[in-house]
């Protein structure tokens, strides 16, 4: 049942933890990209498709408390989620380092996607 309702989101959160144990002499530092923060539009992308996805997996995990604790679970679930790879960027990943700005980018993807699913896909 879990791994049914989880999936999705367990397959991208795979995906954010491989992106972000990619050594840092690995990637393009001196870019055109860097001054249009595209790093920080990344984070907020793969964050609001997280919180995207586990929110259906928490309505149908956890149906008998309701939809307004899905948005709930997912944005702490995905914010968490954020800080734990910020940590593992600062002290287990090689040529990596945690960045509070990437924090707040985890937290306004995640924010927008709750806000989106609770007034555009309208669960209340």
């Amino acid at each position: 049942m879990f791994i049914r309702a989880f999936w999705k989101s367990i397959l991208w959160a795979i995906i954010i933890f491989l992106l972000s144990s990619i050594p840092g002499k690995n990637l393009d530092k001196a870019n055109i990209f860097d001054l249009l923060y595209l790093d920080k539009l990344i984070h907020v992308f793969l964050y609001f498709t997280l919180t995207i996805l586990l929110i259906p997996g928490f309505k149908k995990f956890v149906n008998f408390l309701g939809a307004r604790y899905s948005l709930v679970y997912s944005l702490v679930i995905s914010v968490f989620y954020g800080m734990i790879i910020e940590i593992f960027q600062q002290y287990l990943f090689h040529d990596r380092s945690a960045e509070f700005m990437d924090i707040v980018a985890n937290l306004a993807g995640a924010l927008i996607a709750t806000f989106y699913y609770a007034f555009f896909i309208k669960i209340f």
